[in-house]
C-alpha cells in the first residue's frame, strides 16, 4: 500500500504530465500550420512530435513512471490529454501517446512522445 507521500508524489508527476498535454493543446494549431507551410511538398502531409519531459527538463522515462506506478492509460486519462484530443478533433487531427526507444544501457529504457497527425 502506498504511503501518503508516495500518493502525493504520484499525483505531482501526473499533474506535470497533464500540464504538458495542455501546453501542447494550446499551440498545436500554430505548430501544425507552421510545419505544413515549411514543407517543400504542396499541401504537406505530415505529423508533429512532442517529447514529454520530467520536472528537470530531461526526457520522461518509463523508469520514472514505473517508480510511481503510472501507466500510459493513466496519462491518457488526465484532463490535459483530454483537452489535447479535443483540440485536435476540432481541427480534424488526431493525437496519440507513444513509447519511444531511448536507450539499452544500463537498462532498456523508453521515453514518451505525443504524435499529432491527420492533415493533408
Amino acid at each position: 500500500m502506498q504511503t501518503h507521500q508516495e500518493r502525493h508524489n504520484r499525483e505531482v508527476v501526473l499533474l506535470h504530465i497533464s500540464r504538458q498535454f495542455e501546453d501542447i493543446a494550446k499551440r498545436v494549431a500554430q505548430d501544425v500550420t507552421h510545419h505544413a507551410a515549411s514543407s517543400s511538398v504542396p499541401a504537406a502531409v505530415g505529423f508533429v512530435l512532442y517529447f514529454l519531459r520530467n520536472a528537470e527538463g530531461e526526457p520522461l522515462k518509463d523508469t520514472t513512471l514505473v517508480r510511481f506506478g503510472i501507466t500510459i492509460k493513466e496519462m491518457e486519462a488526465t484532463a490535459g490529454f483530454e483537452k489535447l484530443v479535443e483540440a485536435c478533433k476540432a481541427r480534424q487531427l488526431t493525437a496519440r501517446l507513444e513509447e519511444h526507444f531511448y536507450s539499452q544501457q544500463p537498462v532498456f529504457t523508453r521515453t514518451y512522445k505525443v504524435v499529432i497527425d491527420g492533415w493533408s
